[in-house]
């Protein structure tokens, strides 16, 4: 066989193995616009610390997370609170999904949509986040970051934010 043929031959092979790579990578990395609970982030708390809030929680219930340096603080609550309601993240509590928001979401965050965002940046204009303050009135468990220790727990006041 002439060796030009060969070549063509090899070049041919190796371009439709290259194309066939290329479109199952495409493929793998989409994520069906139904499937919302792929994106989400779930957290799983030890059951000591979970069987605390068993009582507490009903359908409108969200969580709070805090931490410093050593300790977690997580508080319950109940109602509707915008970044409760866009959280991607949910912490699992005996067969249900709650929304949770850490505590530098008010500071941080904003919920802005996606899109006035981008408007905003278009236009030159310099993004501010806004602080967000919530008060939270109910219960918490503060545990520890290495041991899952539980410190105290309770009922309390707990000012999440800063009033501008």
């Amino acid at each position: 066989m002439p060796e030009y043929i060969n070549k063509y031959s090899k070049m041919k092979t190796v371009l439709a193995f290259s194309s066939l790579l290329f479109i199952l990578g495409c493929a793998s990395n989409k994520i069906p616009s139904n499937s919302r609970h792929k994106r989400n982030i779930y957290y799983v708390f030890p059951d000591k610390i979970i069987s605390l809030f068993e009582d507490k929680i009903n359908d409108s219930s969200y969580f709070c997370l805090s931490s410093d340096s050593c300790y977690y603080d997580l508080y319950i609550s109940s109602g509707h609170d915008k970044y409760a309601s866009l959280s991607n993240r949910k912490i699992f509590i005996h067969g249900k999904f709650y929304p949770l928001i850490f505590d530098y979401d008010m500071f941080l965050g904003t919920t802005t949509s996606q899109e006035e965002i981008l408007k905003q940046y278009s236009a030159g204009e310099y993004l501010v986040t806004t602080t967000h303050v919530e008060i939270f009135e109910g219960f918490f468990v503060k545990f520890r970051k290495v041991s899952n220790q539980i410190v105290e727990s309770g009922y309390a006041l707990a000012l999440m934010g800063e009033p501008k």
